[in-house]
């Protein structure tokens, strides 16, 4: 399925210019149908100002039952910036569920230097951040504005998108039982329980600029129904 939209369309994206640009380049699309760009419908979303954007998209027939926990996001390397492909990373972790890259190669037989500068980018994160992400599954968290959270045992790894300018993360829903918080690189943070959660004293700047990762020590002796 195929969206058709023209250079002139006040809907046409820089976004979409890009994407529609690999495609010809990959001889997927002709540029000559009707003058126009085809640009590939799954990837193409209308954002709040009625202009269509490109998106990874989700996969709904991947979530049998509608369930969070079996999510499964695609996004294709060469067209998605890396900071949307690390996020989404987060997200599927956070989920319980599987995230598909897809990497194919040119008409040549190479791999588009796009995705190979993006797969270095996911993998520069992981070499520091990897034992947040393998291994780990959903929390029984509510949503939290400044990111997501994932659980390895007795750990909880907060996943920081929004870095907050007050300096304490407060993370909603979080039930007693904390016993230490950190910096993933090992930096000791002080904490505080409240009555809405946790809150987490930070320092000023984000350690990382896409996704800064927080762990927190729980005690697994409270049982399943009152940890994260």
């Amino acid at each position: 399925h195929v969206r058709h939209l023209t250079a002139d369309d006040p809907r046409f994206d820089l976004r979409t210019a890009q994407v529609a640009a690999h495609l010809f380049a990959q001889t997927l699309l002709d540029p000559r149908d009707e003058l126009g760009a085809l640009i590939v419908e799954d990837f193409l979303v209308e954002g709040p100002d009625g202009r269509y954007l490109f998106s990874p998209s989700y996969s709904p027939e991947n979530n049998p039952g509608n369930n969070p926990s079996q999510s499964c996001i695609n996004a294709t390397m060469d067209v998605a910036a890396a900071k949307e492909l690390l996020r989404n990373l987060v997200l599927v972790a956070s989920g319980g569920g599987n995230y598909l890259l897809n990497v194919g190669p040119t008409d040549k037989g190479s791999f588009p230097p796009e995705s190979l500068e993006r797969l270095a980018y996911l993998g520069r994160w992981m070499k520091k951040n990897s034992a947040a992400i393998y291994g780990s599954s959903y929390t029984s968290l509510p949503v939290q504005a400044w990111g997501r959270a994932t659980r390895k045992g007795d750990k909880v790894f907060l996943h920081v998108f929004e870095w907050p300018s007050e300096g304490k993360l407060q993370v909603a829903g979080f039930p007693s039982g904390a016993l230490k918080a950190s910096l993933l690189s090992g930096e000791a943070l002080s904490f505080l329980a409240t009555k809405d959660g946790l809150e987490i004293s930070v320092p000023q700047k984000a350690p990382d600029v896409d996704v800064s990762v927080l762990v927190v020590d729980i005690d697994p002796s409270k049982g399943q129904g009152s940890t994260p």
